[in-house]
């Protein structure tokens, strides 16, 4: 099984840290893991655990850990085993194997099948059970955490990209607008409004004056 991390320590920070993890030992709730870690980030731990009885297994993890795109990612691989449900079909497919061998009258043969049967679940159980011990070690180890960080977006390009933008404060006084003058212009024949009542213009002219005849 293949799998990628991330982790908020340096490179430096997280050989340190495995290479802590390895010097510790065993306890009732800590398992004894064995391997090395070289200073370029690339590590191999394993471990081992008891499957059925006095059978063991012991289960290797390959990694690389590095630097991308500003942060601290961590590749490798595991063998993750089959589970309970794959598990059970193995043993159920050699034990009808053996049964019909039996049947033919080939016991010796039904028997091979037997130990090849627990030869292939051995391995196959300790992997599955192993593999998630150590991911589950190294995660805790380096804090890291299959979801990739949130990528921050810095001032300069928010503002190169027209977000975030500070508004300049207006400066300055703006000019008065000119108001309108409220009064009308007069023209001969037209009315005025004073005061709510309107007043027409006045059409009276002035008296004109005879002139006498002029008499011989």
């Amino acid at each position: 099984m293949r799998f990628i991390l991330f982790t908020d320590k340096t490179v430096a920070q997280s050989v340190s840290a495995i290479h802590e993890r390895i010097q510790l030992p065993a306890s009732a709730t800590r398992a004894n893991i064995e391997g090395y870690v070289e200073k370029s980030g690339k590590f191999s731990v394993g471990l081992t655990a008891s499957v059925i009885g006095r059978f063991t297994r012991t289960t290797r993890m390959d990694g690389q850990i590095g630097r991308e795109n500003g942060s601290t990612v961590i590749r490798g691989q595991v063998a993750d085993g089959v589970g309970p449900r794959g598990q059970v079909l193995v043993l159920v497919g050699m034990a009808l194997m053996a049964v019909l061998l039996l049947v033919q009258g080939q016991p010796i043969f039904a028997v091979l099948v037997l130990l090849a049967g627990a030869v292939v679940y051995i391995p196959l159980r300790g992997d599955f059970e192993n593999g998630d011990k150590l991911l589950i070690e190294v995660e805790r180890t380096l804090k890291a955490s299959p979801k990739p960080p949130k990528a921050t977006v810095k001032p300069t390009a928010a503002i190169a990209n027209g977000r975030g933008a500070p508004k300049k404060p207006a400066t300055g006084t703006s000019k008065p607008v000119a108001a309108k003058s409220a009064v009308a212009k007069k023209t001969p024949g037209s009315s005025t409004t004073l005061g709510g009542t309107r007043i027409p213009a006045s059409t009276s002219k002035k008296p004109t004056t005879a002139t006498p005849a002029k008499t011989r």
